[in-house]
């Protein structure tokens, strides 16, 4: 990764990295580099250990523009330890939901009944399950007629108990401690149900799992 185009020109005419670069052993990077830019360079290597290695003389001679390129690969490579770790955590349950849910996805609607059914302009609020929900309760309930609710579900028995109906609501976390979120509603939601979700949601008594669609017909 550089900062100068002087000094990668220069590189590279004291020396021929022509082998390395096309056995894709040696990529090269020039700023302005975008996080995009760095999820095509790491392309099919990401999962292996990654090593930050500063140039201490460039850092020293521009500072500020090294720091930019080392806070932006920072960045990117947290964010790709925490994916490999989420892989890592969730992998064995995506999979045993995924097959458990199988028998019920092949009976659901897809959810690209949705698309389009709002003509023109929509107001639509998506409520989370943060503590401002519930300040924001009284005024969901006075302009709920006015606009599309979507609740995930960690929100809907909140928004349900205060006589509040969302018209979706978004199921899409693996863990069985979602399913308890759901437990008690009987309103008319229909609900986005992902299929890596927990199964044990689709083995809730009632109707309820009769409105879920699935995200994995969307296409």
């Amino acid at each position: 990764m550089e900062v100068s185009p002087e000094i990668l020109r220069y590189a590279l005419s004291i020396f021929d990295y022509s082998d390395f670069l096309e056995s894709g052993r040696l990529r090269i990077l020039l700023s302005p580099i975008l996080e995009e830019d760095l999820y095509s360079a790491f392309r099919g290597i990401s999962g292996f250990p990654i090593s930050f290695i500063p140039h201490r003389g460039s850092n020293h001679w521009k500072k500020n523009s090294y720091e930019e390129l080392r806070f932006i690969s920072e960045s990117f490579f947290h964010k790709k330890d925490v994916n490999i770790s989420t892989l890592t955590r969730f992998e064995k349950i995506w999979t045993r939901n995924f097959i458990s849910n199988l028998p019920q996805l092949t009976s659901m609607e897809p959810i690209r009944s949705l698309f389009g059914i709002c003509q023109g302009k929509a107001d639509v609020l998506v409520c989370g399950a943060g503590p401002s929900l519930i300040l924001s309760l009284n005024d969901i309930k006075t302009y709920r007629k006015n606009l599309v609710l979507i609740a995930v579900d960690t929100a809907l028995m909140v928004l349900w108990n205060f006589g509040i109906d969302p018209d979706l609501v978004f199921s899409v976390d693996p863990q069985v401690l979602n399913t308890k979120y759901l437990e008690g509603y009987n309103g008319n939601a229909k609900i986005v149900f992902d299929p890596t979700s927990s199964y044990h949601s689709l083995r809730l008594p009632g109707k309820f799992k009769n409105g879920f669609l699935p995200l994995l017909r969307s296409l």
